[in-house]
């Protein structure tokens, strides 16, 4: 956990250093943190999906072999 939260820290470290070194306005840089947002949205839309996916194989196949063991 402590790992995340360094790694964190680190990504806005580095978008600030490179939003603030670009010389870019700020007209010019809100659209581009939009869009990468909504990547980002899109990204943690399908690991959500994924996971839940996974979570219900898991739960289908405890089911399979509670079942398996009941019935010996």
């Amino acid at each position: 956990m402590e790992e995340l939260i360094l790694k964190e820290r680190e990504v806005k470290e580095n978008i600030v250093q490179i939003i603030n070194t670009s010389g870019l306005p700020a007209i010019v840089i809100k659209p581009v943190l939009q869009d990468i947002l909504r990547q980002v949205e899109l990204v943690e839309q399908k690991e959500y999906l994924l996971a839940y996916q996974n979570a219900q194989e898991v739960k289908e196949q405890d089911k399979k072999q509670g079942g398996d063991k009941k019935g010996k």
